[in-house]
């Protein structure tokens, strides 16, 4: 990449005999390079070798349109660099698979502006065709995370290619949804690394990492710069220094401005030598160097000392040639144990040396008894996440390519002291071959690969497929260590061609045997149809409707197409079908609501087929789509706009408005303009009262139809742009943060009510050089706190809190994001949000990291009496990092009353020792009871440290929640009562005093043998003691309410088991049925009931098929008897020319019984044991006795049975 430096620029010429000069000119090129790039961030000056004209125009120099009195000619310095290979792997990606590309290219940009490497010498690939699914559940443990780097590595490395790293990216969100932090990660010792696809500069993070010393010096390569803790951690692990973060080396310590949001050490660069589109407006930049956290992603840059690092470790380095390579892995445990994966031999004659001189461990290749190959590393039991935070494992991969010959015997892994693992080599290299040809194959789906393997030695075998699609220059893997000798390849990632090959490598261990189709095959996909028009989901206000589509195939013609409605074929095509060319099928439709698709066949009898596609015929629907009001919050007399965005916008007459003010005053009927295609709006409503402003949206369809709907906005009566800190004192104000602000000690104190302070994500600087809040309310209500970012810095600060309320009500905090970090005494109590004596407030969707001693991340407290209640905490991320860090304490003392807060949809982590996910503590005389856990995913990892822990509270209710302490107990409670756990996952507990209530759902189904829904069905539960649970009907669905039902009681350790319990189910004229439940954890049972001997009524009504054979009768008893079943539904239609049919007063079929014996009813439902049938509301069909009805299904469609309805019979 060409560079353009300030105005520095140079010319390529050709320059000879300058050898003497080069010492000289040498020095001044250096000298002048570091005028120039004094605090500039240095960008790809790496040189390979040339001459060059130098004409360096300094921008504070006066200009001199001469430049050839500014030429100085000399030979530079040569720095070239080794080849960098990095391959980027698709995680779990389904569908989407656009956006992995979008994500892998953003990130080769940022690597190849950024990362020291000399023109040409990074190599990439996209591998968009991998089949790697990450086989995850649904959280992601610190066991899956190495285990799934280590596969990720071997799955990219087993190709053929020399990948040096290798990049998996997975969808945004994924870490999150599997309940892990950050935006990636990687591991110690591992050359490959994890990324979330909305991370542009995550590759180069997270490779930074990996990017190590070969004498063993930086395990972690360049280190986090977002948090002072976790780099001098790292600083201190490392034998030599954190290379990155510290201007000051002799301190130790990461430099404060790269603690500060965005995160990273900041940087000064050219604006035009970014290469993606930047805000500022100055030829100089401000930047952060890309080892700060993920975010911010269009400011990202890399710093001097970064840079430096990592051309340092960029050298040419020396490859050893050898006769074969073999790659070698395998887990490390914490207890010195070792298991090996299945080793393969590579078809490659040289690798990279890449051992470390430094390292207690080691693999080992022997021949016989001496040593052929070496290999020393250290193991080290870290997982790395994006932002620094480093977490503990018990186990640690380990993955090598080493040279390989065929005399090589054993394979060992050994310690210092101790061989941990070995491998003998067998004599022989297995042999495999294909079951397939191949030859002239091609495939239009999934399809399947097949072959035989042998060994020899009688070894076990394993097995790798991998794919080609150039007719096997590469290849790219396809299956990794499988079992069968077979494999279905399913071809959704495949483009189509004709150079498609597939190789299989069959390891008994170590040696490797392959085969490599002969012939190559096609991929050809199906006919593809592009529907033009209709458009999908549209409504048309004419019965005959024209299909446009067109068509393309590969290799192949078009033979037919045919379009089908609602899921039956329509129309045939019945013309010549030209590929490329808009064709058309038109139809007639009643009005209602349609589905459609067009499918196509090709000469290869290929069938392809549309997506589906839905369609209105008829009168408009009205409909509301959007409503938007803006600003809301606006100040009086300030101009607010409503807009209302209307389906069908053709077919609207009018639209108007009317609101309603906060002391009621109504302004009626606004006629608002069409303001653009679909919106109507009214943009200068503007009034002088603080509160809710009620407004409805009237819209006037054609055909007389309308739609309304209503909504809201505030107005208050002043909004305050913000620069600095101060105390906020207007009532019913609205304060915007317009830039970052730092403040000595608190920042804001709020003294009125209903005061807004919205931060557009600019950043609050607090408490630091002596204790402060960075907000602070005390007696006031309805404050509103929004989207501000938080930060605490001072090392020697205690007690300041990033948010503290008290005595209030009412209050909303929304969409903050606090870290705060602070003193690192026992008991330095500097929490990220405090509420004291505060009800009925929000905390919605906060990210709160908490780093210092004895700090919580939320703190409820009630105390002298007063009361904490009905807050909600809902979907907020809160994670604690030292000793004693609690994620959420509620407390009571002194009298208080915490009570009725609701925890929903947080994840929670604590780290230190001594620390708890969730605190919850009654001191005498106080209150903390009912509170209510939801849908939370709480975890820790520190020594005597619990998920949950209670402190004499009780009837707090834990549900559908994820409970995880990797040291200690789960859940301890060491006194209070009636605490229940329902669905929610631990794997222990301790109750030294108190109780807990554990429990499951159950739900139960209930059919009949032909698998029909059994309605009316009493399903009934008793515990173990015989005691009567419940007792319910089942519903149209065969089912009844989910029940959740107690496991045990655990009081004060003693356990008192409820399951088993016994489940019966009756219903007249089906024989009981019964299970037991062991509920030890959520059940779902099916219970099939068998019909009963058949009642023989006097008389009987017969219903016959076509043949005579009776199909249903009703009897004078009341009971019906069914060959079929019975079904309740809307529309009863039937095509059977032998049904027997009820019709209303317009011959519409509202009933029937078919020739198989099914009877359909379009009102009610297919109960019986009625206990009475006279006059029926509408003329019906009546079977009676000598004195009253006993049966009937009106002209609605309305069955009635004083008997019973027998099903799937012999009637």
């Amino acid at each position: 990449m060409a560079c353009d430096y300030y105005s520095f620029y140079y010319n390529y010429i050709l320059l000879l005999n300058l050898q003497n000069y080069y010492l000289f000119f040498h020095k001044i090129l250096e000298e002048k390079l570091r005028m120039v790039f004094r605090n500039i961030s240095i960008c790809k000056i790496v040189f390979v070798c040339f001459f060059i004209t130098l004409n360096i125009n300094f921008v504070l120099s006066n200009s001199d349109t001469d430049l050839s009195n500014n030429a100085m000619s000399l030979q530079v310095d040569v720095k070239n660099t080794k080849e960098f290979k990095v391959n980027f792997i698709p995680i779990d990606y389904t569908n989407n698979i656009s956006n992995f590309i979008i994500s892998a290219e953003k990130n080769i940009e940022f690597i190849n502006v950024t990362y020291p490497l000399a023109n040409g010498k990074f190599i990439y690939g996209i591998s968009s065709k991998e089949f790697f699914s990450s086989n995850v559940g649904d959280t992601l443990d610190s066991l899956e995370e190495p285990i799934l780097l280590l596969r990720l590595y071997r799955f990219s490395r087993l190709g053929g290619q020399d990948y040096d790293r290798v990049v998996g990216i997975v969808p945004m969100n994924w870490l999150n949804q599997h309940k892990s932090n950050g935006s990636g990660f990687t591991y110690i010792g591992m050359n490959s690394v994890l990324i979330e696809d909305n991370f542009r500069h995550g590759a180069a993070h997270e490779i930074g990492h990996t990017i190590r010393n070969n004498l063993g010096i930086g395990f972690f390569g360049l280190c986090d710069e977002s948090n002072s803790d976790i780099w001098k951690f790292k600083q201190d692990l490392l034998i030599g220094l954190c290379p990155n973060g510290d201007s000051n080396p002799n301190d130790g310590e990461l430099d404060s401005e790269c603690q500060r949001t965005p995160n990273g050490c900041n940087i000064t660069t050219l604006k035009r030598l970014v290469p993606w589109p930047q805000d500022q407006q100055n030829d100089e930049i401000t930047m952060w160097n890309f080892m700060g956290d993920s975010g911010f992603e269009d400011s990202r840059w890399i710093s001097e000392d970064s840079y430096n690092y990592l051309l340092s470790k960029f050298d040419e380095e020396s490859s050893i040639q050898s006769g074969n390579t073999i790659l070698i892995s395998g887990i490390i445990y914490d207890d010195n144990s070792v298991s090996f994966d299945k080793f393969y031999i590579l078809n490659e004659n040289s690798f990279i040396n890449e051992t470390y001189s430094y390292g207690n461990y080691s693999i080992t290749l022997k021949v016989n008894n001496s040593i052929f190959y070496n290999y020393e590393f250290e193991p080290i039991f870290k997982m790395i996440h994006t932002g620094g935070d480093t977490t503990d494992t018990n186990i640690t991969p380990f993955v090598a390519v080493l040279p390989f010959a065929d005399n090589v015997t054993q394979i060992i892994v050994q310690n210092s002291t101790t061989i941990l693992a070995e491998r003998n080599v067998s004599a022989n290299t297995p042999t495999v071959s294909f079951n397939n040809s191949f030859q002239g194959e091609s495939y239009n789906d999934s399809f399947m690969i097949t072959w035989n393997a042998d060994d020899t030695d009688g070894d076990n075998l394993t097995y790798a497929v991998l794919i080609s699609d150039d007719g096997g220059n590469n290849f790219t893997t396809v299956a990794l260590d499988i079992d069968e000798t077979n494999l279905v390849i399913e071809n959704s990632l495949l483009e189509n061609g004709s150079e498609f090959k597939i190789k299989v490598l069959a390891t008994d261990g170590v040696n490797t045997g392959e085969d490599i189709s002969n012939f190559s095959f096609s991929i050809e996909p199906d006919p593809f149809i592009d529907l033009i028009y209709p458009e999908d989901d549209i409504r048309l206000q004419t019965n005959n409707v024209t299909f446009f589509y067109r068509t393309t195939v590969l290799d192949g013609n078009i033979t037919n197409c045919y379009l089908f409605i609602n899921g039956n074929l329509n129309l045939t095509n019945d013309s010549e079908i030209v590929q490329g060319v808009v064709m058309n099928f038109t139809q007639s439709f009643s009005d209602g609501e349609y589905n459609w698709t067009i499918q196509c066949v090709d000469t290869n009898n290929f069938v392809g087929e549309s997506e589906l596609y839905t369609l209105d015929i008829g009168l408009v629907i009205p409909e509301i789509l959007e409503i938007n009001v803006y600003p809301d919050t606006q100040e009086f007399l300030e101009n607010v706009t409503i807009n209302v965005t209307l389906a069908y916008p053709t077919d609207v007459v009018l639209v108007t408005l009317n609101i309603t003010n906060p002391n009621g005053r109504v302004y009626e009927y606004y006629n608002l303009s069409n303001i653009s295609f679909g919106i109507w709006g009214l943009n200068n409503f503007t009034d002088n009262v603080t509160g809710t402003y009620n407004f409805t949206f009237f819209a006037y369809y054609n055909g007389g139809t309308y739609v309304k709907e209503s909504s809201n906005f505030m107005m208050v009566e002043e909004i305050i742009n913000l620069t600095k800190c101060k105390e906020l004192d207007k009532e019913n104000t609205t304060y915007y943060l317009t830039k970052n602000i730092l403040a000595s000690g608190t920042c804001f104190n709020i003294h009125a009510d209903n005061i807004t302070l919205e931060g557009n994500s600019y950043v609050i600087y607090y408490a630091e050089s002596s204790q402060g809040y960075g907000i602070y309310v005390d007696g006031y209500n309805k404050t509103k706190l929004k989207n501000i970012r938080i930060r605490m810095d001072n090392s020697t600060t205690t007690d300041s809190v990033g948010i503290y309320l008290r005595n209030g009500e009412n209050h909303l905090i929304e969409n903050n994001e606090m870290v705060i970090r602070g003193s690192n005494l026992s008991d330095s109590r500097n929490h990220g949000l405090k509420l004291k004596n505060v009800i009925n407030s929000n905390v919605l969707n906060n990210t709160i990291n908490v780093l210092n001693k004895k700090g919580y991340g939320v703190y409820l407290e009630s105390s002298n009496g007063e009361i904490t209640s009905n807050n909600k905490l809902i979907n907020n991320t809160i994670v604690t990092s030292k000793d004693s860090g609690y994620g959420i304490y509620i407390w009571g003392v002194n009298g208080g009353v915490s009570e009725y807060s609701t925890i929903l949809g947080n994840m929670i982590k604590t780290y230190g020792s001594t620390s708890y996910g969730v605190l919850i503590q009654q001191s005498t005389p106080s209150l903390v009871r009912n509170n209510l856990f939801e849908n939370n995913f709480i975890s820790t990892s520190g020594a005597n440290s619990n998920g949950i822990k209670i402190i004499s509270s009780q009837n707090n209710f834990f549900k559908n929640s994820n409970i995880s302490s990797s040291k200690d107990n789960d859940v301890l409670i060491s006194s209070g009562t009636n605490n229940t756990f329902l669905n929610t996952s631990y794997i222990d507990e301790l109750i030294s005093s108190g109780s807990l209530i554990r429990g499951w759902y159950l739900n139960v189904y209930v059919n009949n043998s032909v698998g029909n829904n059994t309605i009316g069905a009493n399903v009934s539960g008793s515990d173990v003691f015989g005691s009567l649970d419940f007792s319910e009907l089942t519903d149209s669905n065969g089912q009844i309410p989910t029940k959740s039902l107690a496991e045990y009681i655990n009081n004060g350790g003693a356990k008192t088991y409820y399951t088993n319990y016994t489940i019966n189910v009756t219903k007249a004229n089906y024989e009981n049925a019964s299970q037991s439940a062991n509920l030890t954890t959520n059940l779902n049972l099916i219970f099939t009931l068998e019909s009963t001997i058949l009642p023989n009524d006097t008389y009987k009504f017969y219903i016959k098929d076509s043949l005579g054979n009776n199909v249903s009768w009703f009897g004078s008893e009341g009971n019906i008897v069914l060959k079929g079943s019975c079904f309740a539904q809307s529309t009863c239609i039937t095509n059977d020319g032998s049904s027997f049919i009820i019709g209303n007063s317009t011959d519409t079929t509202t009933a029937f019984i078919n020739s198989i014996g099914d009877l359909c009813i379009e009102k009610g439902d297919c109960g019986d044991l009625s206990p009475a049938c006279n006059n029926p509301s509408n003329d019906a069909f009546i079977i009676k006795n000598s004195s009253s009805n006993v049966a009937y299904i009106d002209y609605n469609g309305d069955l009635c049975l004083t008997g019973g309805l027998y099903e799937n019979s012999n009637p």
